[in-house]
């Protein structure tokens, strides 16, 4: 029952950040998102309901010979994107997640720490470029506020970028 709970908060609460992240200023349109590269675009889903009304590159990391691609997927009528992990391997591309919109997932439960760890920190350099630093750092506020746990990843990527975590900050496992 405690852990049910938990991973409700942490779902809850990973998936107010992102949405407040994504929408929050009002001022999604400043940041000119990077291109998907045409290698990639075969793996995006086409045969999804809501069906995808556009995509938007986010971050992307290596290990060994795989090239992940961390992009966010748009659906009609919601406000925020919904994670969407694609490696690559030499010519072959492959879905690795698609998670259903709403739904908040540790990277850690996809990839390598490695690989998660600098898929955050692109994620939260995405954020900080489209809504600015001080707006991120309030979200992250509210999130703290409410008692909300932060993936083992944002954690690490939070700290790397230099925002202020209290010590009573918890990680979620």
């Amino acid at each position: 029952m405690k852990k049910a709970l938990k991973q409700t908060i942490v779902f809850g609460l990973t998936a107010c950040l992102t949405t407040l992240m994504v929408v929050g200023s009002g001022h999604i349109g400043q940041a000119q998102p990077a291109s998907i590269p045409e290698f990639v675009k075969p793996c995006i889903p086409s045969r999804v309901r809501p069906p995808i009304v556009r995509t938007e590159l986010i971050a992307q990391a290596s290990s060994k010979e795989k090239t992940y691609f961390l992009l966010y997927t748009f659906h009609p009528d919601e406000a925020g994107g919904t994670d969407l992990v694609i490696s690559v391997v030499g010519p072959q591309c492959r879905e690795e997640f698609y998670n259903a919109p709403g739904d908040a997932v540790s990277l850690t439960q996809i990839v390598e720490r490695k690989v998660a760890n600098q898929l955050a920190l692109g994620r939260y350099q995405n954020e900080m470029r489209r809504l600015g630093r001080a707006k991120v750092q309030a979200n992250v506020n509210r999130v703290i506020a409410a008692q909300g746990l932060f993936y083992p990843e944002d954690l690490w990527a939070l700290r790397q970028l230099g925002f202020k975590l209290p010590a009573n900050t918890q990680m979620s496992q």
